[in-house]
């Protein structure tokens, strides 16, 4: 099975700290994404991931 690099997709492929390469390869992808759709449904896409905090104690995001 070929491994896809979701996370790293773009570590040794652009320059960390220019912001021009994360632009160029579709850096804020997300974001523009989000700042388009509803409110509503967004928080539901949200609520329905399942999306847990990062502090241990599995409270919802």
């Amino acid at each position: 099975m070929i491994e896809k690099r979701v996370i790293s997709k773009r570590c040794g492929l652009i320059n960390p700290l220019s912001i021009d390469d994360y632009l160029r390869t579709d850096g804020y992808a997300a974001l523009k994404k989000a700042l388009k759709t509803d409110r509503i449904k967004l928080i539901e896409e949200v609520e329905a991931s399942k999306l847990r905090g990062r502090g241990g104690a599995g409270f919802p995001a």
